[in-house]
């Protein structure tokens, strides 16, 4: 099995009893992730034989998971109330009402019990719909899982609909698996996959030289005497950066991470690999720029593309390589930097290349 997951959606899954740390589940798929997007996006793992996943699609992997909701009262308590709002909030609309009842197939649909002071003080945690709480930890699950689709319109993915199972309480489930899937989708803890994973298009036959000569070979193919076009092709490859850098930021940021993890490596020589290719097209760029002299005036634009033609590369950059491949490099937040001059110069150019 191998499983897929994005740096960029670390905070995808807020929780309330831990502070951001490696030891927090990240949303993961089993899924096909082939895209045309450069870079992909997603990060694969394929050593995973040693994790202690869940499988909500098996009889036994939905048993242990019960185990786990009765063992730890909130959990259970959060099944029970999240299916009594899914009951309430479905009323009275005909789409919802038909995924309820098939969910709920081939019992009945609860009865609704108003309790009248619950109604008037508004008591938390007061179920509207009683029976839910006579059924076992394993039917509620099984019921809960039913409830994806037309009963549950704002859980617009599985793995929604799966983390509000842990309605922001993730410590004790951690301490029970490292993740837990259905239907190719879940969630895993980024400190038991994080530090073994690669991109999914990663070619390990590339070496550190071979990706600043593929750069500069590559944006020479793509050359151009027009401004306009040398420019985009200068800001269509450094958007490629700012996307490795967050990528980047979003994991070494992180408190405790404990080494670099491998995919970071290949991508500082992605990073490297584009800005040859942004010298190469400044090289050129240089000598048309009284064509844009909106963007010659735009220091923070045109100094870049300065410095890019004269073969030199940006500091920042310059900054992550060192502290990615020094043994004893401590991470500064360069990525961030980079990532967030990047977003703007091609905000404030956009008019320009359109």
């Amino acid at each position: 099995m191998i499983l897929h997951f994005q740096p960029q959606a670390l905070n995808a899954l807020a929780a309330t009893d831990a502070p951001a740390s490696s030891a927090m589940f990240v949303p993961v798929t089993t899924q096909d992730v082939t895209t045309e997007h450069v870079p992909n996006p997603w990060m694969s793992v394929t050593e995973t034989a040693g994790l202690k996943i869940c499988d909500l699609d098996t009889p036994d992997g939905r048993a242990a998971m019960a185990i786990k909701i009765e063992s730890i009262p909130l959990y259970r308590i959060t099944l029970e109330l999240l299916i009594d709002k899914i009951l309430t909030d479905s009323r009275g609309d005909p789409a919802r009402e038909k995924g309820l009842h098939a969910a709920f197939a081939p019992d009945d649909l609860p009865e609704i019990v108003i309790d009248p002071m619950a109604e008037k003080y508004t008591f938390a945690g007061v179920l509207r719909h009683p029976a839910i709480a006579s059924r076992s930890p394993l039917q509620l699950l099984d019921l809960y899982l039913r409830l994806y689709g037309p009963a549950t319109p704002e859980h617009t993915d599985i793995p929604r609909h799966l983390a509000a199972l842990m309605g922001g309480y993730h410590l004790r489930m951690m301490e029970a698996c490292d993740g837990f899937l259905w239907r190719g989708y879940g969630w895993m803890r980024l400190d038991k996959i994080v530090y073994n994973a690669e991109r999914a298009d990663n070619d390990p036959n590339i070496t550190f030289e071979s990706y600043v000569t593929r750069g500069r070979a590559a944006a020479q193919t793509l050359s151009s005497n027009d401004a306009k076009t040398l420019l985009a092709g200068w800001l269509a490859a450094e958007r490629i950066q700012e996307e490795l850098c967050r990528d980047i930021d979003a994991v070494l940021a992180l408190p405790d991470i404990r080494r670099l993890p491998r995919w970071v490596r290949s991508d500082v020589f992605r990073i490297l690999e584009r800005e040859a290719m942004k010298q190469v097209f400044a090289e050129t760029l240089i000598k048309h720029f009284g064509d844009l002299p909106e963007i010659r005036r735009n220091r923070s634009i045109s100094e870049p593309i300065e410095a890019n033609a004269k073969g030199e590369a940006s500091p920042l950059i310059q900054q992550l390589l060192n502290q990615t491949l020094a043994a004893d490099g401590k991470y500064s937040g360069s990525a961030l930097l980079f990532a967030s001059q990047a977003r703007r110069r091609r905000e404030e150019s956009r008019d320009v290349v359109l």
